[in-house]
């Protein structure tokens, strides 16, 4: 088995209408490092992030457990507790 480590930048944003935060576009970074930059350039569009690593058999197309990483800004309780953090 392949495995290896992805990294995952999730951003937050303020939902168009009224004060909910919802999820913005998802993406996978070629390092941890590229991921914890993304992270610190939260601006006004972006109130919260969040950066993942999974492990990953690209090969099987198995997806592991992800962990968090690091977080910043205002991220929902929902997504914290579905990934366990």
């Amino acid at each position: 088995m392949a495995t290896e480590t992805v990294y995952i930048f999730q951003p937050f944003v303020k939902a168009k209408r009224g004060a909910r935060i919802i999820p913005g576009q998802a993406q996978q970074m070629p390092s941890e490092t590229t991921a914890r930059r993304a992270l610190e350039r939260l601006n006004d569009k972006t109130v919260g992030g969040v950066v993942l690593s999974t492990p990953v058999d690209k090969l099987a197309g198995e997806w592991g457990e992800p962990r968090i990483l690091a977080q910043a800004g205002e991220i929902p309780d929902a997504f914290l507790e579905a990934i366990g953090g």
